[in-house]
């Protein structure tokens, strides 16, 4: 994969390869505690600040530390990540670009430019820079993992899953490989595969909340929701996080027990009220809990936050999608119509956005094109589980067709 590219590297980054990057131990240590909150900081936000105190220090002692611009990129990422605040995004980059510059940051670098364009819709551009650092480190997972992502968003799904299967040869028992992994048979609707990886990560790092959350998603795609709720439960018990309110929140409202996924979604926005998707489940759970003005506060809400996001990438065919059915369900059938047909066209097949252009078309009052839309989403693989529980099809449980939809979709 890495020779396909033909991608030439400078000859001063040929010569630093095996160099730590720095000559003061000192400088090094503070990195490398950086470097340590940093990974950890998925499951424990907090130590993502612990993280820049580290790598400010490395670098006052070594303004040259190629490798501690790189993960200081990778931090200052992670915080847009968690604020949606874009003013984060050019410093991240500006990280980045003096760590590539320097020429002693190895693979890190070229994998601290990777994150920021799979980030912000340049995955072309993201798998160069990505290969670029397996070039310069053929052993570094992180890399395998950046190149995994960038080649799910170009659709090469073959060499995506080989790449994460890559990352998972280098560090069997590193849980963040198997994660990845675990996320891509998600999405491509390969639900007992996903849930077999989470398991195993639940024995792995019994002590990681997100272990228990995803497996949870993966139990309401195999429709477990008894086992899903308690696998959330679970994760929240561990570490409250917005992942597992959210996705408990989720499990209520195909229960039809809306009060309880309001109170779970409103739980999960206390931790991440920058997330618009927290914004748009916590709307559904009030509009199809009869609170008809409560939803419409929230949906204005996640409209905002995903616009705000889209300005970073416009290529995200799924917020595309989370933006259309906002317009929908608010009744502007224009915006709904715009921003679905560019979703569409840059989602190529995939499950979650033909569920997606179902849902729209139900909320503009098109059931027949809905139908059309639905068919399509259950033979790429979405779980009919999940469509028996949504309530947005309610009106058409005694419509044969949606029956007939239901009955011929393959067993996940």
């Amino acid at each position: 994969m890495i020779r396909a590219l033909k991608i030439q590297l400078r000859p001063d980054e040929q010569v630093a390869v095996n160099v730590h990057g720095t000559a003061l131990p000192v400088a090094y240590d503070y990195y490398l505690q950086g470097r340590g909150y940093l990974h950890d900081s998925s499951a424990k936000p907090e130590h993502l600040e612990n993280a820049l105190t580290m790598l400010a220090q490395a670098l006052q002692l070594d303004p040259n530390f190629g490798a501690a611009h790189a993960a200081r990129g990778e931090a200052l990422w992670a915080r847009y990540q968690a604020t949606k605040d874009k003013k984060w995004i050019a410093p991240a980059r500006s990280a980045c670009d003096q760590a590539v510059a320097l020429a002693n940051a190895g693979s890190r670098g070229h994998i601290c430019l990777g994150l920021l364009l799979n980030g912000t819709g340049h995955y072309e551009d993201a798998a160069s820079e990505f290969q670029r650092a397996l070039q310069l480190d053929a052993a570094d997972d992180d890399a395998y993992i950046g190149l995994g992502r960038a080649y799910t968003a170009m659709n090469k799904l073959n060499d995506a899953e080989q790449t994460y299967q890559r990352a998972i040869e280098l560090r069997p028992n590193y849980y963040r490989g198997y994660a990845w992994l675990a996320f891509f048979y998600l999405q491509q609707a390969q639900y007992e595969k996903a849930a077999e990886i989470y398991t195993r990560l639940t024995r792995l790092a019994p002590e990681n909340p997100e272990a228990y959350y995803n497996l949870g998603a993966a139990y309401l795609f195999l429709g477990k929701d008894d086992q899903a709720i308690e696998a959330l439960e679970h994760s929240i018990r561990i570490r409250p996080s917005p992942a597992g309110y959210s996705n408990l929140g989720t499990a209520y409202y195909g229960a039809r027990r809306f009060a309880d996924a309001v109170r779970n979604y409103r739980e999960a926005i206390k931790y991440d009220a920058r997330n618009h998707d927290l914004w748009n489940n916590l709307a559904s759970a009030y509009y199809f809990g009869g609170q008809r003005p409560e939803a419409m506060e929230a949906y204005r809400k996640a409209l905002e936050l995903a616009q705000q996001e889209l300005l970073v990438n416009p290529r995200d065919a799924g917020l595309l999608g989370d933006i259309a059915s906002c317009y929908a369900r608010m009744g502007e059938r224009k915006n709904a119509q715009e921003h679905l047909d560019r979703s569409l066209k840059l989602g190529h097949s995939d499950k979650d956005l033909l569920f997606n252009a179902a849902v729209v078309y139900m909320d503009m009052d098109e059931q027949r094109v809905a139908l059309e839309w639905l068919q399509k989403a259950v033979a790429a693989g979405y779980s009919p589980s999940r469509i028996q529980s949504s309530p947005t099809f309610d009106g058409l449980r005694g419509n044969p067709r949606f029956q007939q939809i239901l009955q011929q979709a393959p067993h996940p």
